[in-house]
């Protein structure tokens, strides 16, 4: 028995070493902030901040540190974070790789919207939205500023005097 209890802990751990792919953690990433929208929670943002690579939490954690001296008050850099053109129906599809290399990754994550529009469900169509990845020590991990496909406004996502994505001019 005791034999049996160590080969399914040595399991259990081997299986929580395995690297998910982007795909994963795009979809955790919209996940948790469909789910902030739903119910607001600090603790929502701080785990989609944990998604973030470090090049993307940098500006927010300067722009909370000023804010926090501004104000007198503490500010987490999380609470910055922000949804705001990024979900895209009320409910995540579909998540597929556009592109994937060694250290950077494309995914597109595709929406829907749970009451249609002939039951009085929003008339716009779900659209998508495009994020960036970056492979760190880490993991994968969201990169900033996060690109929406044409057709509605762009994320609050990205750190206000972030450069748009390569290819965009800024807005």
């Amino acid at each position: 028995m005791g034999r049996s209890i160590a080969i399914l802990l040595a399991l259990t751990l081997l299986s929580g070493c395995r690297e998910r792919d982007p795909e994963e953690v795009a979809e955790e990433f919209v996940g948790t902030l469909e789910d902030y929208r739903r119910g607001p929670s600090t603790t929502r943002l701080e785990h989609a901040w944990t998604l973030l690579d470090e090049a993307s939490q940098a500006p927010l954690v300067a722009r909370a540190q000023a804010a926090s001296a501004s104000l007198g008050v503490t500010i987490e850099p999380w609470t910055l974070l922000r949804y705001d053109g990024l979900v895209r129906g009320d409910r995540v599809t579909r998540v597929e790789s556009v592109a994937v290399g060694d250290d950077r990754a494309r995914v597109a994550v595709h929406f829907a919207w749970g009451i249609p529009k002939s039951a009085g469900g929003p008339a716009e169509p779900p659209e998508s939205t495009e994020l960036s990845l970056t492979k760190t020590s880490g993991g994968w991990r969201v990169s900033l500023p996060l690109r929406v496909e044409p057709g509605g406004p762009g994320p609050a996502t990205s750190p206000p005097g972030a450069p748009p994505p390569q290819g965009e001019e800024p807005g």
